[in-house]
């Protein structure tokens, strides 16, 4: 018998109407059904038309200045052509504002960045809630009726804070409704053991200069961190420290399972790291031995310790806005000390000098 394949295809279509049943022109559809999104536009007829699945979709319609109609849901089966119209309407209030989320970087520091993909609710006290999503620029609009609203914020992974509540008369337009959402706590566990699988107590397990810990009688250690991407190294004397480990954490995950293995008899190379006779903060030193290296972060007085395997190594120390510096061979046994490997890092600066002029005129004070 012959297999007979059937186009998994249906229409959706209409017309986009105000309150009068007059067309609105260049309204906004959006057709949603899990991760597959179609856009469509109303033409000057105010009518519109999807080419579709089957299955249950979501549709959005809104235009600047009308009051979007609640979300609604289709269900579509195969070879369907339903018609369905949508009122939009006029003098609509508009709120707009912007969504950011926190950004912790390695040294500690928080700056707000502007929030793409955030979802928006407008809940009146009666009726159903429109929703609109921020842009590239975390901003957002909504177009929304009369009464009393309650706008609100929710991300995944994040906290949003309290919502914005207000009470709208017509054509009214509110801006400044700002959001800042905070990520939820984030977290790296495991443990730290030698080769035989004896737990190790007292190594620093660290992340820059934004936090550390030790680790226990046991050898588990836990760090608690912002989201980000972000490297860990751990230290103890007399062992060799293992290769740094990067790590990508998201809002609110508990990472663990993140073991290293020290092994005895390191050899410890220390310095300083100064600029124009300055101590240098959170400066990176690596040191590198074939294809093994090892990297730590000076302290706010600019020393670090390296705890390596016997061998030649080559250090070097590099910051952001400074020139990285030439390497330094170390060769070094084990259990021994080579202290005072010092380093002065120059500034990553240039003088820009010239003359303006308009023509041939000399211009004072530009």
């Amino acid at each position: 018998n012959p297999i007979v394949l059937t186009e998994d295809n249906a229409i959706l279509s209409g017309k986009v109407l105000n309150d009068n049943s007059q067309p609105i022109q260049l309204a906004n559809l959006s057709a949603n059904k899990g991760t597959v999104t179609q856009q469509a536009v109303s033409d000057a007829s105010g009518s519109y038309s999807f080419n579709l699945s089957s299955g249950q979709w979501k549709v959005d319609v809104n235009k600047v200045g009308f009051a979007s109609p609640a979300t609604s849901t289709i269900n579509l089966t195969v070879g369907q052509n339903l018609q369905q119209n949508f009122q939009l309407v006029p003098r609509a209030n508009q709120v707009t504002g912007f969504i950011y989320k926190l950004v912790t970087n390695i040294q500690g520091q928080k700056t707000s960045v502007p929030f793409n993909g955030v979802i928006v609710s407008a809940s009146p006290n009666a009726g159903q809630t429109i929703t609109t999503v921020s842009n590239s620029a975390g901003q957002y609009t909504l177009s929304i009726g009369s009464g009393s609203w309650t706008i609100s914020v929710t991300q995944s992974g994040y906290t949003s804070g309290n919502p914005a509540q207000m009470t709208l008369t017509i054509a009214q337009t509110i801006s400044g409704i700002d959001f800042t959402l905070t990520p939820n706590p984030s977290s790296v566990s495991g443990a730290i053991t030698d080769p035989g699988g004896a737990p190790v107590e007292g190594a620093t397990i660290s992340v820059g200069n934004l936090v550390s810990a030790n680790s226990l009688s046991s050898g588990s250690y836990f760090l608690s961190l912002p989201p980000g991407s972000f490297s860990i190294n751990v230290t103890k004397q007399g062992y060799v420290s293992p290769q740094s480990l990067t790590i990508n954490l998201t809002p609110g995950q508990n990472l663990t399972g993140i073991n290293f293995q020290l092994v005895q008899n390191a050899g410890l190379i220390s310095g300083n790291v100064l600029s124009s006779g300055q101590p240098i903060n959170n400066a990176v030193v690596t040191a590198v031995n074939g294809s093994s290296s090892v990297s730590v972060n000076t302290d706010q007085n600019g020393n670090y310790s390296l705890n390596v395997q016997p061998g030649k190594w080559l250090i070097n120390v590099s910051k952001q806005s400074f020139i990285t510096s030439a390497n330094l061979s170390i060769t070094i046994g084990a259990g021994q000390t080579s202290l005072t490997n010092n380093f002065n890092l120059v500034q990553n600066t240039a003088l820009l000098t010239g003359i303006v002029k308009s023509g041939n005129t000399l211009i004072n004070n530009a």
